[in-house]
């Protein structure tokens, strides 16, 4: 055997020795890691009565109270929203302006809607904001516009409390 391969037999010696030894201290049987014999202990004895409840804290909903109380909501969830009409003190649903007729509605330029109205032998058109008067002669005195749909064909005027919807 060469002199190389004998230091290095030498070196390697005590390293294998430790290998050897720690693996059959791992193979003993220790009774402290060993759970293959283990008993497990019988479960906790349930409790001799129900717990009170806390008065401090309030009970939960039970799930179908939850449920109850949510609203069904709309029939079809893709309609748009029902107008809401204000009645008047008296009971009754808003007068129509006199004589105004709602002719039309359109897109401007600017994606803004607008919608054509004829009043009094006076027509154009309106936005919403505008209010009748001297500088917009075809809506009646005192009338604004609230809104405008383009889509549902929609005005909706306003005097006051008082709304009032128009549709194509």
């Amino acid at each position: 055997m060469p002199a190389v391969a004998k230091l290095k037999l030498k070196r390697s010696l005590p390293f294998a020795a430790l290998f050897c030894v720690a693996a059959i201290a791992g193979c003993i049987n220790n009774p402290r890691t060993d759970r293959s014999n283990t008993s497990y202990k019988d479960p906790v004895p349930p409790l001799p009565q129900a717990p009170v409840p806390d008065p401090r804290f309030t009970a939960l909903p039970k799930t179908a109270e939850v449920l109850a109380a949510l609203p069904s909501g709309r029939i079809d969830p893709f309609a748009p929203p029902a107008l809401a009409i204000d009645k008047s003190k008296n009971g009754k649903a808003p007068l129509k302006p006199p004589s105004l007729q709602f002719t039309g509605v359109a897109l401007t330029n600017r994606g803004g809607p607008q919608a054509f109205v004829a009043f009094n032998s006076e027509s154009g058109a309106v936005s919403p904001g505008d209010q009748g008067g001297a500088a917009i002669p075809w809506l009646p005195p005192g009338w604004r516009v609230i809104s405008i749909n383009v889509q549902q064909g929609q005005l909706v005027l306003g005097n006051g409390p008082q709304r009032f919807p128009f549709q194509l």
